[in-house]
C-alpha cells in the first residue's frame, strides 16, 4: 500500500467507522494469510489501553461463538477483519459494507460471514463492515505473507487511532 493509498484509506475508515467501534478478527491462523484477522486483533490489543480491550474479539474461525459478547460490548459500529479473495493484488485492503439482505458469501469459515453480520446488525442495531485484505496464499502451515503483513500493520495503526479517539 503506497503512502497515498494509506492516507485515502484512513480517511475512509474515519468517515465510515463511527461511534463505539468493536473489532472482530476472523480467520484460521494455520492457513497462512487466512490468519490475518486474529493476528490483527492481537496486534491491536497490544497497542490500545485497557479501556478498549473489551472492544476487541479474536474469534478464530468460529465468529458465531462470539455473537453474544460482541453484542454485549454495545457497538455503534462493528468491523470484521478477515482475509478475502476479491481478485486484487495481495495485500490490497478494502472496506466493504455488508448487504444485510443477502450478505456476501465470501468466507471459508464455519458460518458464512454474511449471516454473522446479519445477526450482529439485527441484534446490536450497529452497521457491520468487512475490512478485508487480499491474501497471497492460504496454504496450511504457511506464515502470513509479507504483503499482508505490511498492509496489516497499516490497518492496525489506523484502527488504533480510531479506538483511542473513541470512534
Amino acid at each position: 500500500m503506497s503512502p497515498a493509498q494509506a492516507g485515502t484509506y484512513r480517511e475512509d475508515l474515519r468517515r465510515r467507522l463511527q461511534g463505539r467501534l468493536v473489532v472482530v478478527g476472523v480467520g484460521n491462523e494455520l492457513r497462512g494469510d487466512d490468519g490475518w484477522g486474529p493476528a490483527a486483533v492481537r496486534a491491536l490489543a497490544a497497542q490500545v489501553g485497557p479501556e478498549q480491550q473489551g472492544q476487541l474479539f479474536d474469534c478464530g474461525d468460529v465468529p458465531e461463538n462470539y455473537l453474544g459478547p460482541v453484542i454485549a460490548a454495545r457497538p455503534e459500529t462493528i468491523v470484521i477483519l478477515d482475509a478475502v479473495d476479491f481478485g486484487a493484488p495481495a495485500g490490497t485492503v478494502r472496506l466493504i459494507e455488508f448487504d444485510h439482505a443477502a450478505g456476501p458469501a465470501i468466507s471459508t469459515h464455519n458460518a458464512p460471514l454474511g449471516l454473522v453480520a446479519q445477526v450482529l446488525a439485527a441484534d446490536s442495531g450497529a452497521p457491520v463492515w468487512l475490512l478485508g485484505v487480499q491474501p497471497a496464499g492460504t496454504q496450511f502451515g504457511a506464515p502470513l505473507s509479507e504483503s499482508v503483513r505490511r498492509s496489516g500493520a497499516e490497518v492496525v495503526e489506523a484502527l488504533t487511532e480510531l479506538l483511542a479517539q473513541g470512534t
